[in-house]
């Protein structure tokens, strides 16, 4: 059952479910989209995660005093929907050479599986966007097959690359930019997530991602770099 509960006196926090599932982020993905169209004035900040959304108004806003009680007449109608990003399949090229690839031996060693039977899984699989925090741009991803189940590094790295690919647990992510990290590395994209970059490829909470493996000619035609 959705419930609303105030945080503090401008702030609000929408909880969907108690477990994460797709279900529960095609709701939080179609109450986020709601709110940014329908109380773009009104609305200061929209933290979309696995089953909660934390809401952030303008107190001074004329329709603040009124929003609670309107959104929650709104809301059954809003959570049956299903956003459009949820059903296409966003391809983000990757590649998953030995210099970019600093955990995949370890993958195919834990998992007991070759080289191209891990990346055939990892590749195959269609991941959802449940949530973006960390740093900007960080957006987890899940579930990864339970083969390729692994935890995370237990001395986090001092400095993982821009764009590398990862896991950690049952969840995939893209660093959005240089910085320490414990996810397993298994790649690198081309392209950066970070919001500040000119061109950067946005993800959304609700959407659905492909990996698809590239050569490392194909990785350096379209901007990626080995360093």
């Amino acid at each position: 059952m959705i419930s609303i509960q105030p945080v503090s006196e401008s702030s609000l926090l929408i909880s969907v479910a108690d477990t994460i599932s797709p279900e529960a982020s095609d709701q939080i993905s179609a109450i986020t989209h709601f709110l940014q169209e329908q109380y773009a004035e009104l609305i200061i900040d929209l933290i979309p995660s696995y089953t909660t959304i934390l809401v952030s108004y303008r107190l001074t806003h004329p329709e603040a005093e009124s929003f609670i009680s309107q959104f929650q007449t709104q809301l059954p109608t809003i959570a049956t929907r299903t956003r459009n990003n949820s059903q296409t399949i966003r391809e983000i090229p990757a590649y998953f050479g030995q210099e970019v690839g600093w955990d995949l031996e370890d993958l195919c060693q834990h998992a007991q599986l070759s080289r191209d039977e891990v990346l055939n899984l990892f590749c195959s699989t269609v991941y959802r966007v449940y949530a973006i925090g960390f740093s900007p741009g960080f957006a987890y991803m899940g579930s990864i097959p339970e083969a390729l189940k692994m935890p995370r590094l237990e001395t986090p790295r001092a400095r993982v690359p821009k764009s590398s690919v990862a896991i950690a647990d049952r969840q995939t992510a893209i660093y959005p930019d240089n910085s320490p990290g414990g996810w397993r590395i298994l790649g690198r994209t081309p392209f950066s997530l970070l919001p500040s970059d000119d061109n950067a490829l946005t993800l959304t909470v609700g959407e659905q991602v492909r990996f698809t493996p590239i050569t490392q000619q194909e990785f350096i035609q379209l901007g990626g770099s080995l360093t």
